[in-house]
């Protein structure tokens, strides 16, 4: 767990300098191209919350990320 988590920082950093230097990053992975959704850890890490209740929680970040506020109508609750 530990080797994955340096090499994920490792990648972050790596992200982190280009965008400093004013580079462009391109996201080669297909999953990554319609965008991603970032959960705050104490969420994910909180034992007291279903993965049910996360990943709700997730979607809804999703949209407030993308509209700027999140109120779903039926039909995105649908898809949930």
């Amino acid at each position: 767990m530990e080797q994955l988590k340096d090499l994920l920082q490792g990648k972050l950093d790596n992200i982190q300098s280009k965008m400093e230097e004013g580079q462009n990053i391109a996201f080669v992975s297909k999953e990554l191209r319609n965008g991603f959704t970032q959960v705050p850890n104490r969420i994910l890490d909180n034992p007291k919350i279903s993965l049910q209740a996360k990943t709700v929680y997730t979607k809804l970040l999703s949209y407030a990320w993308s509209e700027k506020s999140v109120s779903p109508d039926k039909k995105q609750w649908q898809m949930i």
